[in-house]
């Protein structure tokens, strides 16, 4: 059974399906190409504050990891997956999120949500990879919305902080946060 399909008819999933990766005013488009029977978006957030997240994560303090808002899978036309997981942020200015936070919520979703309670899917070795990408979406400059070319401002150095942080790894994979703002964010493969 393909990873999408598994994943879709998961029972534990099933509250947690989106038919889209949106929150607050930002979004990580789908390409019109991608077919909609290759592709599941799974929210981990709202896994993680739902009761069975409560449940099996909480800690003594009553907190709970932070984690980003979607996790999707897409099949690609060789059979392989390629896996986004994606953080959106509405923020009106560089300085509006924290570095450690983005981290952590990268970090929940690798380690905490794919391993350990999706792990009979994920580290099946029936599925081969063909990419993994954590994507951090904002738009601190207004560029999804201006005319102009504000290449220029897509840089910041808290921004760049991503550029230096310690990788994550994930199936032998070395894997940085990217910062993106321009559509379509999730591509066929």
């Amino acid at each position: 059974m393909p990873l999408v399909t598994a994943l879709r008819n998961d029972p534990l999933l099933q509250p947690f399906l989106k038919n889209s990766c949106a929150e607050n005013g930002m979004a990580a488009t789908l390409s019109p190409g991608i077919d909609p029977n290759d592709i599941v978006i799974i929210s981990p957030d709202d896994y993680f504050n739902s009761a069975i997240g409560h449940a099996r994560h909480e800690d003594a303090d009553g907190n709970l990891p932070k984690s980003p808002d979607c996790l999707v899978v897409v099949r690609c036309h060789d059979g392989t997956f390629s896996i986004f997981i994606v953080e959106l942020r509405d923020i009106k200015s560089r300085d509006g999120f924290r570095t450690k936070d983005i981290q952590e919520k990268f970090r929940t979703c690798l380690l905490d949500f794919m391993q350990d309670v999706l792990g009979a899917h994920f580290i099946d070795t029936n599925y081969r990879l063909n990419e993994v990408k954590l994507l951090f979406v904002s738009d601190p400059y207004g560029q999804r919305s201006s005319t102009e070319n504000q290449e220029q401002y897509t840089r910041s150095p808290k921004l760049d902080v991503f550029l230096g942080l310690r990788p994550f790894y994930f199936d032998g994979r070395k894997l940085g946060i990217d910062h993106r703002v321009h559509d379509p964010l999730i591509r066929p493969c």
